[in-house]
C-alpha cells in the first residue's frame, strides 16, 4: 500500500473534533517521511512536526515529536490502509505526565489521484 500524498486525519479530544493534516512521501520499500500539523490545543498557532515511519502490508506504523516551549510530546500513530482511508489510534506521551493518551482516529487522502503507484 502507498501511503504517500495529504492526508486529514480526525480525532476526538474532550468531546470536540481535531482535524489535522499528515503530508506523507513514501519509498518502494515502505519508509515513510513527511510532516504532521494540526491547531495548537492551547490556541496558539499550529503545532509542526517531521514524520517518520514505515508500511508493511496494510499496516501503517508513523512516528513524531511535538516540541511545545520545553516539552516534548511523542505521538505514536498505528494504523490500517484501505485505499485512500486509514483508521487505527494514536499515542501521545507528553513528558510532563506519566500517563499516555490513546485515541481513535480516522483519515482521508485528500489527493488520491496524486499519489505515485507502487
Amino acid at each position: 500500500m502507498d501511503l504517500g500524498g495529504t492526508w486529514t486525519l480526525t480525532y476526538e479530544r474532550e468531546s470536540e473534533e481535531v482535524e489535522a493534516t499528515l503530508v506523507l512521501e513514501m519509498t518502494e520499500e515502505g519508509s515513510v517521511t513527511g510532516s504532521f500539523s494540526m491547531d495548537s490545543p492551547f490556541g496558539e498557532g499550529r503545532w509542526e512536526s517531521e514524520v517518520t515511519g514505515k508500511v508493511a502490508g496494510k499496516e501503517a506504523e508513523l512516528e513524531l515529536e511535538f516540541d511545545v516551549q520545553s516539552f516534548k510530546i511523542p505521538v505514536e500513530i498505528e494504523g490500517t490502509i484501505d485505499g485512500d482511508h486509514m483508521e487505527g489510534k494514536m499515542t501521545s506521551r507528553p513528558s510532563w505526565s506519566e500517563e499516555s493518551e490513546t485515541r481513535s482516529f480516522r483519515a482521508s487522502r485528500n489527493d488520491p489521484e496524486g499519489r505515485a503507484s507502487r
